[in-house]
């Protein structure tokens, strides 16, 4: 027996050493070069470095493509093509988030109506308030202006000129603070619409990403 197994292992070293076994496969390159050539070789052809190429088996088989390097345009594109799509990934997600925010916030279409009117309102009577005092202040200031005129040609006294600094400094407080009200006003009615349309759009069934 162990005259047959040495015998057999002559034969295949024999057999190895002829070729007869194949060894692994082998792979073949190619690619098209400048000229619209086909080129091929067992190692990757220098007319195909800097292209795209194929990676091939015994059978012509295509293990793999392999693609050209970006150019600088092209890398370029790319980047920005990410970029793009990472914002637009981003959005979407903080679309949902306000999506959801949106529905557990308002129990019907009704419920934000109802608070878009009492949160305008708040602010107009804020605004009454404020331009009833601004408008004492107006009359106020008539009548410091009035005292001041018998002191044209002399220094007014420090009561007065006190009294029409402060008097000046709280009518510029009040006119801005009914002109940010104002804004706010448009802003609320601007924002609870807005969510009343996508309330809508979210239970109707036809909301768009």
């Amino acid at each position: 027996m162990a005259w047959f197994n040495l015998r057999w292992g002559v034969v295949l070293a024999g057999a190895l050493s002829a070729g007869w076994v194949s060894a692994a496969p082998r792979s073949t390159y190619c690619c098209s070069d400048g000229r619209g050539h086909q080129v091929c070789g067992d190692v990757l052809p220098e007319a195909c470095y800097g292209r795209a190429y194929r990676e091939m088996d015994n059978q012509g088989v295509v293990r793999r493509q392999i693609d050209a390097p970006l150019t600088a345009e092209q890398l370029r594109k790319k980047r920005e093509d990410d970029r793009l799509r990472v914002e637009e990934e981003r959005r979407l997600k903080d679309q949902k988030r306000k999506d959801m925010a949106l529905l557990n916030t308002y129990s019907s279409e009704q419920d934000i109506v109802l608070q878009r009117d009492q949160r305008i309102r708040e602010l107009q009577e804020a605004n009454k308030v404020a331009q009833q005092k601004l408008d004492e202040d107006l009359v106020q200031r008539t009548k410091l202006a009035n005292e001041a005129e018998f002191y044209q040609k002399k220094e007014k006294p420090v009561e007065l000129r006190n009294a029409m600094a402060s008097n000046d400094a709280e009518i510029e407080s009040l006119q801005a603070s009914i002109d940010r009200r104002k804004k706010q006003i448009e802003e609320a009615r601007a924002r609870f619409d807005a969510d009343l349309q996508r309330y809508r759009e979210l239970t109707r069934g036809y909301a768009r990403p």
